[in-house]
């Protein structure tokens, strides 16, 4: 496996980004996110972590995006036509208008209804990547 390429800190995310760099951190001394090459570049909580996945919906439609800390997961980002769409359970109203948003550019009843979309499964493989993370895979209901 050839070694990854040093990625700056950035502020946004990118699927570029997780292509490049499949687990990253949040630090708050700086607000930015960073890049973790190993155990080594860990954060001290694992409520910093993020990682790329794939999502898929219970009709079969596939999305790249990100989530935080499998364990206690509350928001993910789907990145779909160049924007990061993000769902919080706590935030269910702006959930929903992603939603939608979502849905007027798919235009396909694949998605026409939240049902369609929600609870959406995600798989992290990376140990191709990251030897040092384990596999894993769930799902996520924001409403």
């Amino acid at each position: 496996m050839e070694p990854m390429k040093k990625l700056e800190a950035t502020n946004t995310f990118r699927p570029e980004h997780f292509e490049a760099c499949t687990v990253w951190k949040f630090d708050d001394r700086d607000d930015l996110w960073h890049p973790v090459y190993g155990p080594s570049d860990l954060p001290d909580s694992v409520d910093d972590i993020y990682f790329g996945v794939k999502f898929t919906t219970p009709k079969g439609v596939e999305f790249e995006g990100w989530i935080n800390n499998p364990d206690s997961l509350y928001a993910i980002g789907i990145f779909f036509d160049n924007e990061d769409y993000i769902f919080n359970r706590m935030l269910q109203d702006r959930g929903l208008d992603k939603f939608n948003k979502i849905r007027e550019k798919v235009k396909s009843d694949r998605i026409a209804t939240v049902d369609d979309m929600f609870p959406i499964r995600y798989e992290c493989n990376h140990e191709h990547k990251h030897p040092w993370v384990k596999n894993f895979s769930g799902s996520f209901d924001p409403f």
